[in-house]
């Protein structure tokens, strides 16, 4: 039977994204050559194929695996063009049809993330330029435990919480939140309520991009007031090892209480193809809106932001510890291998589900069509502020009157700006990025 530690190591080693081999000749004299074998003496017994797409690419091999004639052992190869050796033994063969079920799902996992994305799209930044976690100063005003063992430890904001308050700060929208919220938190046995009417102020000007080097009393509480608000209105049950909320219906609150857009949705990977899936989440981050994103193991599920994509089929995961393991992943191999407060010893291939459409609610008072390359978003916030966003960096903004004055100018470096409420008559926007320029008329 199969040597499981081999096989196990090799496939948590292995590449995830890679191009197929058109044929197994090249597979078959690396499978003999490693064992000393002439390719006479090697028999293909079993093929793992990739998931087929509903797209212009079908399921194609991802494996191979060869037993020895005799008995006298077997090698599991890629199918890519490395060939790379995934597992092998010198003893025992390979029976497919008694493939323990640990390695059955090592060997489904491998197959599902080598599916090469199909897609041509640029490169899109990382958005977000926090790197939060969920403990200290975030869970400053979170609340102690009451359960025995943890008595008097402060509770972790959650996963869920600390995506939302990333996404927030991105947009560093909105001024307050508003409305209350009444629930039972089930893992502290205690009913909660808040009244965001009578909560402080968002100090956006006095939250950090990060938290790692010496902040001030100010800041701390900046930041911790914020998550005050976005654990409650997640209604989440808090813990001092995990504080658990929904994906689905904390992000769809944000249109409750914070002033955000009501046409958030949410999507399961398990009803798209790969590309269509991938599409979808590249919309957004062209767009300029970071997608909250799940996944899951067998144990635990987490909760993050996919906020950028490096044109290659990998996109950038902010896993909210803290900048630990931020990086590019294949959405079919989202296997952390540092991981914060809150995280597990698993990856997060399960699952798999995303809100899309997160953005402030507004009236653009744009005339004419956008745009798309890139692609400048404007929303008109409740104050008669205009938040502006874009996929790519944005540089220069100015508001000129429609009579030539100039109203409002601003150098930048980032992906959004916000105009004051000055003008309430027609005027030309003027917006120059790191690709190109764009001008609109607005009103």
């Amino acid at each position: 039977m199969l040597n499981m530690k081999h096989l196990i190591c090799s496939l948590l080693a292995a590449t995830v994204v890679s191009s197929y081999a058109a044929d197994n000749d090249k597979a078959l004299e690396t499978a003999a050559l490693f064992l000393g074998a002439d390719t006479k003496e090697m028999t293909l017994c079993y093929t793992a194929t990739g998931p087929a797409t509903t797209r212009a690419i079908k399921a194609e091999p991802a494996l191979y695996v060869y037993n020895r004639n005799g008995g006298k052992g077997f090698v599991v190869v890629s199918a890519d063009e490395s060939n790379t050796i995934l597992a092998y033994s010198t003893e025992n063969t390979f029976d497919a049809s008694e493939m323990p079920p640990a390695c059955k799902e090592w060997i489904d996992s491998y197959t599902h993330g080598t599916t090469k994305l199909t897609i041509s799209a640029d490169a899109i930044k990382p958005l977000l330029k926090s790197t939060w976690g969920q403990g200290f100063p975030y869970n400053m005003k979170c609340p102690m435990e009451r359960r025995s063992g943890y008595e008097g430890k402060q509770c972790l904001t959650g996963c869920v919480p600390t995506a939302i308050a990333q996404v927030m700060y991105y947009y560093q929208y909105p001024e307050r939140p508003t409305g209350s919220v009444f629930y039972y938190d089930s893992k502290q046995s205690t009913w909660r309520e808040l009244d965001f009417d009578k909560q402080p102020k968002f100090d956006w000007e006095n939250i950090n991009d990060e938290y790692e080097t010496t902040p001030t009393i100010e800041q701390c509480t900046a930041v911790a007031d914020l998550f005050v608000s976005v654990t409650h209105a997640s209604k989440a049950d808090f813990g001092y090892d995990v504080t658990l909320a929904t994906p689905q219906s904390s992000v769809a609150r944000m249109a409750d209480y914070f002033g955000y857009s009501k046409d958030i949705t949410h999507h399961e990977r398990s009803n798209y193809d790969d590309d269509t899936w991938a599409s979808l989440i590249i919309a957004e981050l062209e767009a300029a809106r970071p997608v909250i994103y799940r996944g899951a193991n067998s144990t635990i599920g987490h909760t993050f932001v996919c906020d950028g994509y490096d044109g290659n089929g990998m996109f950038h995961i902010n896993w909210g510890w803290r900048g630990k393991s931020d990086g590019y992943y294949s959405l079919s191999a989202l296997n952390p291998t540092d991981q914060g407060e809150g995280g597990s010893d698993d990856g997060y291939n399960n699952g798999q589900a995303m809100e899309c459409g997160i953005q402030p609610a507004s009236s653009t008072g744009i005339e004419g069509s956008l745009a798309t390359s890139p692609e400048v978003k404007f929303h008109r916030n409740a104050d008669g502020s205009w938040l502006v966003t874009s996929a790519k960096t944005i540089t220069s903004v100015e508001l000129f009157s429609s009579d030539g004055r100039t109203l409002f100018s601003s150098s930048n470096e980032g992906n959004t700006v916000t105009l004051p409420a000055t003008y309430n008559g027609y005027g030309i926007l003027r917006i120059i990025t790191s690709e190109k320029e764009t001008i609109r008329k607005v009103k």
